[in-house]
């Protein structure tokens, strides 16, 4: 029986995931599952663990979210994004312990391509639309799209999760067309497109920036001369300075005109300061940034509005957690940017085509994750996708693993476990 759990671990905590994703009321149970089975490796070891740089980190980081329990006014709220982050933390091991040789390993990226088309299909009838941001895109072509289900997904949260899958397909288009089937070809293709699609529909600038910042990343790592794209994407951003000026630029990118603009922007980060300052070492709890700032930072009150999040990534990882937590959390994303940047070099080194592309396409998911999360908080906690970011950050590890000696990319080798 224990070995029948431990061999369908990846396949459970994929299961309980999306079950988690799709009824957040079921995530106590989704835990308990993924975290026995979890248990009964490590049991099975029959040998002390050796924890490496980034289990602690990891478990530190899940111990940091723990203690907010202790220090929230809304504990409903707080378990649930507490409960929220253990469920991407036990798929991101998950992931780690099942793609332990390269045949996994690539069938891994499939999934998790696969996993950005269900998100597009999906988001085509459940998106609650708005179509009054970029007028490039007429309103009409929304009619074609009804909210046909009963939960209304938001589309900045579409769009950040969209936004660190898409480069995977690109990728592989991009540095492996002559290394791949012709059926994969079609998916990468079909997956491709409809991100793209998808992610203009969306209207979420702060998706599209961080969609340019990862094609600009996989156009520097393909091409010799792949660099000219910066200067080329810095007179594309001149052009509209120069015309029409840095004021209304900004509010034409601003990724939430319902927030005032840029003064509203600038209100949310000040309030998100403010609750820093005062809250340094153990953050105000995973998702009470609401409820405080209604209680005790009322200058926000002339906005009108108190939103969900302080709408970037990282002042929202220190207001919940602390300082500590952010530089744990930050350590995580380093070793992640580590792990995708090995890959892309042994890939280059073989030369391996394929293995190149899934090291590019990490390497430019996570400048998306950084880019996006300048302007946006919704691949962390409060949102039903977030464990999308720990999913691809276990990928990104067990590839890092698997390429530490350059030979095993043409057999199969089993890395030892990192619990």
């Amino acid at each position: 029986m224990l070995v029948l759990l431990i061999s369908i671990e990846f396949w459970m905590a994929g299961f309980c995931t999306l079950l988690g994703v799709v009824f957040p009321q079921t995530l106590p149970w989704d835990v308990a599952v993924v975290g026995t089975i979890a248990v009964a490796r490590w049991l099975s070891l029959r040998q002390p663990v050796q924890l490496k740089l980034i289990d602690w980190a990891i478990l530190l980081l899940c111990l940091i979210g723990c203690l907010g329990l202790f220090v929230t006014i809304t504990p409903a709220e707080t378990t649930s994004q507490v409960l929220r982050l253990l469920n991407g933390v036990l798929f991101f091991y998950a992931a780690l312990h099942w793609a332990t040789a390269r045949a996994r390993w690539r069938i891994l990226v499939l999934i998790y391509i696969f996993a950005g088309i269900a998100l597009v299909l999906y988001g085509a009838i459940s998106v609650n639309w708005r179509f009054d941001k970029l007028p490039v895109i007429p309103a009409q072509v929304y009619a074609f799209l009804p909210q046909l289900a009963a939960d209304a997904v938001h589309r900045n949260v579409l769009a950040g999760s969209l936004v660190i899958v898409a480069p995977l397909s690109m990728a592989i288009l991009l540095f492996a067309w002559r290394s791949v089937s012709i059926w994969e070809r079609c998916i990468c293709i079909i997956a491709s497109l409809l991100s793209l699609i998808m992610l203009a529909l969306t209207q979420s600038r702060g998706a599209l920036l961080g969609f340019g910042a990862a094609l600009l990343i996989l156009a520097i790592l393909r091409w010799r001369r792949g660099w000219l794209a910066i200067p080329a994407g810095v007179f594309i951003i001149f052009i509209p300075l120069l015309f029409w000026g840095t004021g209304p630029v900004w509010e034409a990118l601003a990724p939430f005109i319902s927030l005032e603009g840029l003064n509203g922007r600038l209100g949310i980060w000040a309030s998100a300061v403010s609750v820093l300052k005062d809250f340094p070492l153990t953050g105000i709890g995973m998702g009470d940034y609401p409820q405080v700032v209604s209680l005790f930072y009322p200058p926000l009150e002339i906005y009108q509005v108190i939103p969900p999040h302080v709408h970037n990534l990282f002042l929202q990882v220190a207001v919940d957690l602390g300082i500590p937590g952010l530089l744990v959390w930050l350590s995580i994303l380093i070793l992640v940017f580590v792990s995708s940047w090995r890959i892309y070099q042994a890939g280059k080194i073989m030369p391996d085509r394929w293995v190149q592309a899934s090291g590019a396409a990490l390497l430019s998911s996570q400048v998306a994750l950084c880019v996006h999360g300048m302007f946006d908080a919704v691949t962390w906690g409060m949102t039903r996708p977030a464990p999308l970011v720990w999913a691809i950050w276990g990928m990104a590890i067990a590839g890092g693993l698997l390429v530490r000696d350059k030979p095993i990319l043409k057999g199969n080798y089993e890395h030892e476990p990192v619990i």
